[in-house]
């Protein structure tokens, strides 16, 4: 199942929240930040006096992958024969993910967030270049 970002209720937006791919909570609700982590977040959200309404969110990837997949993602290492992947900004990630990368860049010029909050590492790689 894919999942569509939250958009914004103001334009542009002050802050965008993005993550690593929905959590299986999320899936299974059809929204994101929903399960453990969305809690979490919507708790710190309040003590900042910030507006969940006013934030962007999304994520890297806006499906699921497979459970072997989700441990590999970015990795360092080469996979195996049979699952070799291209580097990507120093790191393996499969070439039918490329227009996710995109897909975030565009959201994130659309919107014009003035901060920028990556969740996991696979955020902080398709934001930065790094982990």
């Amino acid at each position: 199942m894919t999942l569509r970002p939250q958009l914004p209720s103001r334009f542009p937006c002050r802050i965008a929240i993005i993550g690593d791919m929905p959590s299986v909570e999320d899936v299974a609700s059809g929204l994101l930040f929903i399960g453990r982590v969305g809690q979490e977040l919507n708790g710190w959200l309040r003590i900042a006096g910030i507006d969940r309404q006013e934030c962007l969110f999304s994520n890297v990837l806006s499906f699921r992958p497979d459970r072997e997949l989700v441990d590999e993602l970015v990795s360092v290492n080469n996979i195996g024969p049979e699952r070799q992947m291209p580097v990507m900004r120093g790191k393996y990630f499969p070439p039918a993910w490329y227009p996710e990368l995109d897909n975030l860049e565009q959201l994130l010029l659309q919107y014009k967030p003035n901060v920028i909050v990556a969740l996991g590492p696979l955020a902080v790689w398709a934001l930065t270049g790094r982990i």
